[in-house]
């Protein structure tokens, strides 16, 4: 993925806790929807150990990551699509 390295750059250490999904997969899970990015290989959710996901979700607004999503959840992690 292309936003890889600018993340890492602009938020330091992140954990990916999703990644690419089999549509079987992605049906499987209860929030997820069928035309998911991550079927595509286009999604990535990821938490941080120093930011909550709002303040994630400030940071890569003000980067120049691209994105085309960028969902902040309540249990900490950020979905972005690009």
């Amino acid at each position: 993925m292309t936003v890889l390295e600018p993340l890492r750059d602009a938020i330091g250490e992140f954990r990916i806790t999703s990644g690419f999904r089999t549509a079987e997969v992605n049906a499987l899970l209860p929030q997820s929807v069928p035309n998911s990015k991550h079927i595509s290989g286009r999604g990535l959710d990821i938490a941080s150990d120093h930011y909550d996901a709002y303040q994630l979700v400030g940071v890569i607004k003000s980067s120049r990551i691209p994105y085309t999503e960028l969902i902040p959840y309540a249990d900490g992690h950020v979905h972005i699509a690009i």
